[in-house]
């Protein structure tokens, strides 16, 4: 049984994580939304970048946000990197995000309330939105890809539910996420986090008041990668635990259809060829052998925020 937090909740104090591969301008844009936060003070920002090199001018600005900056010369899988800045970490909340998130200002300040609230909670995750307005029409066609699984995940489970535990930002109590097995090599790491946090006898909350926004693909090239990852996640991790998880991957049709019905309802257009790009994926996947690639290819028309 998860031992109780005993720190005073008041003054939670936070470090954000970036881990990142592609460095440009989108990690700055992403800072500066957090340094944007407002009613909390954000202690640290650690950058860990490979693969892409980082520009001096990129490197300057993020010394001026305050961000701890470091570079792996030998590139490494997202799970490498993530464990590195957790071993860095020496505040009470661990906050992990990517290099093309947009935060709302009161999304770090809500995470933290959202953790003060409940001392059983060890993982909050935030709410994501497409983030607005779409530079392509295929984009905003995409973005439903973001609306329709965040309106079912909200719904299902009270949002309890590996769908809702999304890596664009997700955020943990320190100490406890130090109690995960080694996840290096992990490819599905949203849907291991959200596991394993309940192997180890951990609750998670997803928070409506905290919000994230994320550019959604500028072509459907660009969405079978993450398609392709998607759709070997519960194949991915199911070694790693000894309870059965099909059935928490089993989405309750129910609340789908419900909720595709609604968005067919109001955005007819858009749902409707989302609809058709998403059996178009799953028609197009890509071979397991890249898939299963611990370092993939980015798609970086996501990056442009």
């Amino acid at each position: 049984m998860e031992d109780k937090p005993t720190q005073n909740l008041k003054n939670l104090s936070v470090t954000v994580a970036i881990p990142t591969c592609y460095g440009n301008i989108s990690l700055i844009k992403t800072v500066e939304s957090i340094r944007a936060s407002i009613e909390t003070p954000i202690e640290h920002i650690i950058v860990i970048a490979d693969r892409t090199e980082v520009s001096p001018q990129i490197r300057d600005r993020l010394l001026e946000f305050g961000v701890e900056f470091y570079w792996n010369d030998t590139p490494g899988s997202y799970g490498k990197k993530v464990m590195q800045m957790l071993r860095m970490c020496v505040t009470d909340i661990f906050i992990l995000t990517c290099d093309d998130i947009i935060f709302d200002k009161k999304a770090v300040a809500e995470i933290k309330k959202t953790f003060h609230s409940d001392t059983s909670v060890t993982l909050v995750a935030s709410t994501v939105r497409p983030l607005l307005p779409s530079k392509t029409f295929i984009e905003g066609v995409l973005g439903q890809n973001v609306r329709i699984p965040g309106r079912i995940s909200r719904l299902w489970n009270s949002g309890d539910n590996y769908l809702a535990a999304s890596g664009r930002c997700m955020s943990f109590r320190t100490e406890h996420m130090r109690k995960f097995r080694d996840f290096t090599n992990i490819l599905s790491s949203d849907a291991y986090f959200y596991f394993e946090n309940r192997r180890l006898g951990g609750r998670m909350r997803l928070s409506e008041d905290s919000t994230v926004f994320n550019r959604p693909p500028q072509s459907v090239r660009d969405q079978i990668g993450p398609s392709s990852r998607y759709q070997i996640s519960e194949q991915d991790i199911t070694p790693f635990f000894d309870f059965d998880i099909s059935t928490d991957y089993k989405i309750p049709m129910v609340t789908a259809w419900r909720v595709v019905l609604s968005e067919l309802f109001q955005r007819p257009i858009k749902t409707t060829l989302y609809l058709c790009i998403f059996i178009y994926t799953r028609l197009h996947r890509q071979p397991i052998e890249k898939t299963s690639q611990l370092l993939w290819d980015t798609e970086v028309s996501t990056k442009n925020i």
